[in-house]
C-alpha cells in the first residue's frame, strides 16, 4: 500500500501539532478510534507527515493495523516502503488491534515477524463495545493517565491496554528526543547547536 507523503506541514483541527500522528496501514484498522481516545494524537488522514519541521508539525508516527492476515501484510508493506523511502517521519512503531477476541494460530507467527520489523510493537486487545459505540463517544486518555483495572470493562473507561500502549508510546517519543538533546529537550525559541 501506498501511502502519500505530505508536502507541507500539516497540524490537526486545533492548529496545534499533535504529540504523534495516527496512521492507518489499512482501512478498518482501528486507527481513527485510536486517535480519538488518545489525546495527544491526531488521526494522519492517511498521509505521512511532512516531518521537516518540528517546530509545527510532530514528525512522529505509530502505524496502526487489524491483528488479519490481510492488516498484518498492509502493515509489512507500510513498513517496507517507509524504510526504503528514508522519510523524514519519524516511526515510533506498531501498534496492531485485535480483529476478535482470541488470537488465530494461523496469525501468530505472522504477527511476530512483522512485529519485528517495527521500531516496537504493542497490541491493542479486543474490546467488544467498541463496536457499538459511536466515535466520538469514546473515552479519552492522556499522558500520565492509568487505567482501573476491573473485572468487567466499561465503556465509558480507557481500557488499560490503551493507556499502557499510549504510555509507552509518548515514553518512546520522550527518549527519542532525549537521544537528539539531552536530558532536558529544548523549549520553545531556544537555539539548539548544529554540531558539537
Amino acid at each position: 500500500m501506498d501511502i502519500p507523503v505530505r508536502t507541507t506541514a500539516l497540524t490537526a483541527q486545533d492548529e496545534l501539532s499533535p504529540a504523534w500522528w495516527v496512521l492507518a496501514a489499512h482501512g478498518g484498522s482501528g486507527a481513527t478510534a485510536l486517535a480519538r481516545m488518545w489525546g495527544p494524537a491526531a488521526d494522519a488522514a492517511g498521509a505521512w507527515p511532512a516531518g521537516i519541521d518540528e517546530a509545527v508539525e510532530s514528525p512522529y508516527v505509530v502505524l496502526v493495523a487489524r491483528e488479519s492476515a490481510a492488516g498484518l501484510a498492509a502493515a509489512h508493506d507500510v513498513l517496507s516502503a517507509y524504510y526504503d523511502a528514508q522519510l523524514d517521519a519519524e516511526l515510533i512503531g506498531l501498534v496492531t488491534v485485535a480483529a476478535a477476541p482470541r488470537l488465530p494460530t494461523e496469525i501468530r507467527g505472522y504477527l511476530d515477524v512483522v512485529g519485528q520489523a517495527a521500531p516496537a510493537h504493542w497490541r491493542i486487545g479486543w474490546h467488544r463495545h467498541w463496536l457499538v459505540m459511536d466515535t466520538d463517544d469514546l473515552p479519552t486518555w492522556q499522558i500520565g493517565d492509568t487505567a482501573v483495572a476491573t473485572r468487567r470493562e466499561q465503556p465509558h473507561q480507557v481500557p488499560a491496554d490503551m493507556a499502557t500502549t499510549g504510555n509507552a508510546v509518548a515514553e518512546a517519543i520522550h527518549h527519542h528526543l532525549t537521544d537528539l538533546y539531552g536530558p532536558q529537550p529544548p523549549h520553545a525559541g531556544d537555539v539548539v547547536p548544529l554540531s558539537a
